[in-house]
C-alpha cells in the first residue's frame, strides 16, 4: 500500500511544473523513499516471485525519464533482483549476521551517478548475498528425529 503511495505522489510530482523550487526539492526525496519501499516490499516477498509486487516494480522501472536518479534504477533492480532470490529456491534469513548484511546492502542512501561513492561504496549492495538461505520443506518424525516420507501437495 505504501509503494503505491508514493508511486502515486511521484506521478503527482512529475506532471507538475518544473518551475517551482519545492517541486525540484520533493521529487528525490520521493523517489528515495519510492525506492526504499520497493526494496522493503522486496524483502517481505523474497524468493516468492509473487506476480502482483513484479507487475508493480515493473511499472516503477518504466516510469523513468531523464531527471530519475541513478539511485532509484538501482533500487527498482535490486527490488526485482529480490524478488527473484535464487529463482524461487532461495529466502532471506533471519539471523543476526543476516539481517547485518541486509542492513548495509539496503542502506537507504542510494548514488546519484554510477561513480558515486560519496555516502555508501556500491561493493557493499552486494552484501545481501551472504543473508541468502536455502528454502526447504522436510518433514521430521517427531517421536525419532528421523525423515519422513509424507504426501505432499503444494
Amino acid at each position: 500500500a505504501k509503494v503505491h503511495h508514493f508511486y502515486a505522489l511521484r506521478l503527482a510530482l512529475g506532471g507538475a511544473a518544473a518551475s517551482t523550487e519545492g517541486t525540484r526539492a520533493d521529487r528525490p526525496t520521493v523517489e528515495s523513499c519510492l525506492g526504499t519501499a520497493a526494496l522493503a516490499m522486496a524483502c517481505v516477498m523474497a524468493g516468492s516471485g509473487h506476480l502482483g509486487s513484479l507487475r508493480l516494480l515493473r511499472v516503477l522501472r518504466r516510469c523513468a525519464d531523464n531527471d530519475v536518479s541513478y539511485g532509484f534504477h538501482m533500487s527498482i533492480s535490486m527490488a526485482i533482483g529480490l524478488l527473484f532470490l535464487g529463482g524461487g529456491r532461495l529466502t532471506l534469513g533471519t539471523s543476526k549476521a543476516a539481517v547485518a548484511a541486509l542492513v548495509t546492502s539496503l542502506f537507504p542512501r542510494f548514488p546519484l551517478a554510477p561513480t558515486d561513492g560519496r555516502y555508501h561504496l556500491q561493493a557493499l549492495r552486494h552484501l545481501y548475498v551472504l543473508a541468502a538461505e536455502a528454502r526447504c520443506l522436510e518433514a521430521v518424525d517427531v517421536d525419532t528425529g528421523e525423515p519422513a516420507m509424507i504426501p505432499l501437495r503444494l
